[in-house]
């Protein structure tokens, strides 16, 4: 799981670009896919942490003229609630869905998840077949790249030591424009075993593209409306294909430009405030220490469960500014600043008041485990999704994790929620 393109800098959080410039060679020396759980395991002590989320005019979304300019920082939760216009956000819009999970969803950038080139990632194949080009920027100013030739390998990108990606730009898909995305996996949130994805519009007359994998591949416009034509519809889906990802698995031992992994004397502490539960705080904590670390040892609230430490389970789930957000795989000092709600912060909420009795009555827990970040997770269904039926709430809980319910009295006590809600205001 990826969360927001972000960290920290010991000395506090890099506000203009210059800053960034100055320390990119450093931080891009050490850059690498596990680097998260590297440092929290120790494994890796990187020199500096950068934090972009302060950084100005990167999460903006400008659809003037014929282009579609994204921000780095524009999260998927924000495209899936229609954040994009036209008929390339609802393209994008279908995409960001089943990007993961909400909680991932909530922290997780389009611009991080191109950054990182996953190839089991949404963005990478989806955009490439709907053509545009990444903006990138450095200390010599902005560039772009298209998307076929930004995306270089496993893991690597064309993005320079000193650079960042800032923005993608796409085109407007005309109305009427027809498009397909399938993405296979095992279940909902999951990466991919593989992608396909096809897009059939007005930008290039005569030719359309449509990605596999990672990997590009241009097609006529009959043979695309060909793939289209065969397709079926399955989970929603406008079309379906079945594509074979032939990935290489990245190169660990990879140490570019010098790079030398291994133990360092530790990282200078960051003070971070925090509002916790209605209580503000202020600590010193290494940039490496997770939410959940933070508040389960630092503030001895455990209600917050740790399970697969990789945002996987959802037993960490908590609420970062009202939204639930994977504790696990957010750095504590990425909260500095914000409103953070565990299980144990909840007494005076009525949504939660209302789950917990119907939890009960409906034997939605045994063990326990997994009972906190589910109430969480089931909060944000009752108060996101006030129509929703079944088959969503089971789609909305694929990113919890529960070995003794078989999840039909959780689902049962969320079904009663909504339905006790829109009695009571009258829908």
């Amino acid at each position: 799981m990826k969360s927001a393109n972000s960290i920290t800098t010991e000395q506090g959080r890099s506000t203009t670009r210059s800053r960034r410039w100055q320390r990119g060679r450093e931080f891009r020396a050490w850059q690498r896919p596990a680097l998260g759980p590297m440092m929290n395991l120790r494994l890796a002590q990187p020199d500096r942490l950068i934090d972009l989320s302060k950084v100005a005019g990167l999460d903006g979304i400008d659809a003037a003229g014929a282009t579609l300019r994204i921000g780095a920082r524009v999260t998927h939760a924000r495209i899936e609630d229609g954040g994009v216009p036209g008929e390339t956000g609802a393209y994008m819009k279908f995409v960001a869905t089943g990007i993961s999970y909400r909680s991932v969803r909530n922290r997780g950038t389009i611009g991080g998840s191109l950054a990182h080139a996953d190839p089991a990632a949404d963005w990478p194949s989806a955009l490439l077949a709907l053509g545009g080009e990444v903006v990138i920027a450095g200390q010599d100013g902005e560039r772009k790249m298209p998307f076929d030739g930004f995306q270089i390998g496993p893991f690597a990108t064309g993005l320079g030591y000193d650079e960042i990606l800032v923005a993608v730009e796409l085109p407007q898909l005309a109305d009427g424009a027809k498009w397909g995305y399938y993405k296979v996996n095992r279940k909902p949130g999951e990466f991919a075993d593989a992608i396909g994805a096809v897009v059939m519009g007005k930008i290039r007359r005569g030719l359309r593209r449509d990605g596999l994998g990672a990997v590009p591949r241009r097609r006529d416009r009959a043979e695309a409306r060909r793939r289209l034509d065969g397709a079926f519809h399955r989970r929603g889906a406008r079309h379906d294909f079945r594509a074979r990802s032939g990935l290489r698995r990245l190169r660990t031992s990879d140490t570019r430009r010098g790079a030398q992994p291994g133990r360092r004397e530790g990282l200078r502490m960051s003070e971070i405030t925090v509002t916790i539960n209605g209580e503000t705080v202020t600590e010193n904590v290494e940039p490496r220490l997770s939410l959940a670390d933070f508040v389960r040892d630092h503030r001895r609230l455990t209600g917050t469960h740790l399970g697969c430490e990789h945002g996987v389970c959802g037993a960490c789930t908590v609420l970062m500014n009202g939204e639930p957000v994977r504790s696990c795989i957010t750095f504590a000092v990425v909260a500095d600043g914000t409103e953070i709600t565990t299980i144990e912060g909840f007494d005076e909420d009525e949504p939660m008041t209302q789950l917990r009795k119907a939890f009960h009555e409906n034997h939605a827990l045994q063990c326990g485990y997994c009972t906190p970040g589910m109430l969480v997770a089931a909060r944000d269904i009752v108060t996101r999704l006030p129509d929703a039926d079944e088959a969503r709430v089971r789609l909305e809980l694929a990113g919890n994790l529960c070995r003794c319910t078989g999840y039909v009295g959780i689902v049962n006590a969320i079904l009663q929620v909504l339905e006790e809600r829109r009695g009571n205001t009258g829908g």
